[in-house]
């Protein structure tokens, strides 16, 4: 049987052509084999003399600054402005069941302050009871963990200020 070759037009011998079963009726590849080995010798060559494009490839990404910066433009393409502030809208409601401008009555019925240590200019996070999931109001990062690692048991945190409260024994270190 005959085959043409797509690249040089001639008809030549099956055995002429590899074996392409997943992309052709025939199951042969399209072009010829001799066809095929010259398009793979000229790919392969580049101006730097390396043995393949892909290495060429991988040389002008190895760059660790370039590769940085490419992460950086990628992410920053598919963080736009207003998708940045639909995911944090649907971040509040799924974790907390509240809204942007709640969040924003809070911090101003709270004077901009954390609820607990009263320090202004600190970035507040949003407290909430974790056995229901009740928003109780916003703290600093330094209290919101402080309580957290206390178990949110008003127990225990008032044992930590009558331990606070007391005076050292005579003669500690």
């Amino acid at each position: 049987m005959l085959k043409t070759c797509a690249k040089c037009k001639e008809n030549k011998p099956n055995s002429e052509f590899s074996a392409n079963k997943k992309k052709t009726k025939d199951g042969l590849q399209s072009w010829c084999k001799v066809c095929h080995r010259a398009y793979l010798v000229e790919w392969v060559q580049t101006p730097d003399g390396l043995t393949s494009r892909r290495q060429s490839v991988y040389k002008a990404h190895s760059d660790p600054v370039k590769k940085v910066k490419i992460r950086e433009l990628e992410r920053k393409a598919h963080q736009k402005p207003e998708s940045k502030a639909r995911k944090k809208r649907w971040k509040l409601m799924r974790e907390y069941g509240v809204t942007p401008e709640q969040v924003i009555a809070m911090a101003d019925a709270q004077g901009n302050v954390c609820a607990i240590c009263q320090i202004e200019g600190r970035k507040l996070n949003i407290d909430r009871r974790h056995s229901d999931g009740v928003v109780r109001g916003l703290l600093c990062r330094g209290c919101n963990v402080s309580i957290g690692f206390m178990g949110d048991s008003p127990e225990l945190l008032a044992r930590a200020i009558a331990y606070l409260k007391k005076d050292p024994p005579k003669g500690s270190i």
